[in-house]
């Protein structure tokens, strides 16, 4: 059985995008990527976009690629540190789904999934 508190956020979301113009939901997909970090070829050997993939398939769309970066620093001596600066290790994919009168009924499952992440991230 789903939490009520989880039905009831759904509701309002079919509602509010039932009687108002089209209405976003947003979240994230991280994938990694090669780099080179510090001379070590960190490769990717079955690089895939599969969540990327299924997410498109369930409506979603990527709206924006942010890079997830560490930064390389090297000791010179006391208390002088160089940095080659962020090397990317992966990325971030903003990913939107447009929910309209037309197909948020049909989207449920997809909202629902949405709603539940969102209160686990915020309960903790």
């Amino acid at each position: 059985m789903t939490d009520p508190r989880i039905q009831r956020q759904v509701e309002a979301i079919i509602q509010r995008a039932n009687q108002s113009p089209p209405i976003f939901l947003y979240k994230t997909i991280q994938v990694g990527v090669d780099s080179v970090l510090a001379g070590i070829q960190n490769t990717i050997p079955n690089f895939a976009i599969g969540p990327t993939q299924l997410a498109g398939l369930n409506g979603w769309q990527v709206i924006g690629v942010v890079p997830k970066t560490i930064a390389v620093t090297a000791n010179q001596g006391f208390n002088h540190f160089v940095s080659n600066g962020g090397n990317v290790i992966a990325v971030y994919l903003l990913m939107q789904l447009t929910l309209t009168k037309e197909n948020a009924t049909l989207l449920r499952r997809e909202i629902e999934d949405y709603v539940k992440s969102d209160l686990q991230a915020k309960l903790g």
